[in-house]
């Protein structure tokens, strides 16, 4: 009775500690935004400011550089570490796991497709990228079939910048806001954008996108979605040019 009872006890304390591995890998994806990034418990890297991750993640405990920090690790994490960008914007969220989980529950928990867009060997640990709707990096312990010892959630411009020479672009689709390229030979030459300088015409957008999802207009809605990611990048010429053109389009924009 006594090894039943101790059983039941693990296989509890197994499924609770799972819980807690699952959710401290909660992932948001727009279903609509096809360069949207990815949300970590309300925070979008490349949108969510310093104050804002504060007060999901507490105070830090620990400057590791002078734009990286330690927080207090949440359940299931055995550490968390979040990169701003010189405009205090949140630039990349790093999940550590110690020890490292099973590749399968990463990707079932964050409900990945099971082949990431790009891969590569860094200093003897495998690195995958997931990019579409999501901006989101494993690191594993070792080789593939090893343990992910960690999570990133990056920003658009820290997930371009990490796979400018590991994804292939799309050569029949747009170039990221943050990919240039002067003629089809060239290398990508990365172009920062601060994700701050367009702030008014985020917000704008953001509030005109909440009105206009409630519609049935998937085209209005797609071209306030430029816009949105567009100003979220910092991209401002191009944002503004989209924005001027949807106003242009749909007069009853709101204000």
């Amino acid at each position: 009775m006594a090894a039943e009872g101790d059983r039941t006890v693990m296989k509890t304390t197994f499924r609770q500690q799972l819980c807690g591995t699952l959710a401290a890998l909660v992932v948001v994806i727009s279903a609509v935004a096809v360069n949207a990034t990815s949300i970590l418990n309300g925070i979008e890297p490349g949108v969510g400011t310093r104050a804002q991750a504060e007060k999901v993640f507490g105070p830090l405990i620990e400057s590791i550089t002078s734009t990286r920090f330690a927080y207090v690790p949440t359940e299931g994490t055995s550490g968390i570490e979040i990169e701003y960008t010189a405009a205090q914007m949140v630039d990349r969220i790093d999940l550590t796991f110690a020890p490292g989980l099973p590749r399968e529950i990463v990707v079932s928990g964050l409900n990945l497709p099971a082949d990431a867009a790009g891969s590569e060997i860094k200093q003897g640990r495998f690195v995958e990228y997931y990019a579409g709707s999501r901006t989101l990096v494993l690191k594993h312990e070792a080789g593939p079939s090893s343990p992910v010892s960690r999570v990133s959630y990056c920003s658009r411009t820290m997930f371009d910048a990490l796979t400018a020479a590991v994804i292939e672009p799309d050569a029949d689709g747009p170039f990221s806001a943050a990919v240039e390229f002067s003629n089809a030979e060239d290398k990508p030459v990365i172009v920062q954008f601060n994700p701050n300088a367009c702030r008014d015409t985020y917000n704008w957008a953001q509030r005109e996108n909440d009105i206009v999802r409630r519609g049935r207009n998937a085209v209005r809605r797609q071209a306030i979605l430029d816009v949105m990611i567009t100003a979220q990048k910092g991209d401002c010429p191009r944002a503004l040019e989209f924005s001027a053109a949807y106003k242009k389009a749909y007069s009853d924009w709101s204000n």
